[in-house]
């Protein structure tokens, strides 16, 4: 989970890096609904009994909770971190992941219910080696903006897998 940051720290630096980790900590914070839903379907999952409503409405608070990320952000940041004005651009550019990241949470649930973390892993497998290299090239290009572009990227990569992976298992139960 801290591999980007080990790499970040010889490319770009310290300092980009605090920025980076302050805005990471803000998409926690807008993780927070989604996350708890997460947590709130997983049994039901296990169960067998699959929460689509409750999934759905989660995207389209992902959906709202990213546009307040996004709007939202230049205003506060300054009131409260006013000399990391920089982190303001991460963070609308980071706000963006709470949609895919609340899909692939989503995903996940389903995958763990039905007892397949081989996918969930091969999840993991997808987003590190394509978060690693996107930081190398667009951090090296465009900073902090190439990080968190490189950080949407990957998350969007992993729920891509897993979206794949679930019309496989779809195809494969009707068999």
């Amino acid at each position: 989970g801290s591999l980007d940051k080990i790499i970040i720290v010889p490319i770009l630096g310290f300092v980009l890096l605090g920025n980076y980790h302050l805005a990471l900590q803000f998409i926690v914070i807008l993780m927070l609904i989604p996350s708890i839903i997460y947590k709130y379907t997983l049994p039901y999952d296990a169960s067998g009994n699959q929460n689509k409503k409750l999934k759905i409405f989660s995207v389209i608070c992902s959906i709202g909770i990213a546009s307040l990320g996004i709007f939202v952000t230049p205003y506060v940041v300054p009131i409260f971190f006013s000399q990391y004005s920089e982190v303001t651009e991460l963070i609308q550019i980071l706000s963006i992941s709470v949609i895919p990241s609340t899909i692939s949470l989503n995903y996940q649930s389903r995958f763990l219910g039905q007892e397949k973390n081989k996918i969930i892993l091969g999840g993991s497998l997808v987003y590190l080696p394509i978060q690693l290299v996107t930081i190398i090239i667009l951090g090296s290009i465009f900073g902090g903006l190439g990080i968190a572009i490189a950080f949407n990227i990957a998350i969007t990569s992993q729920t891509f897998f897993y979206a794949i992976m679930d019309t496989r298992l779809g195809k494969n139960s009707h068999v």
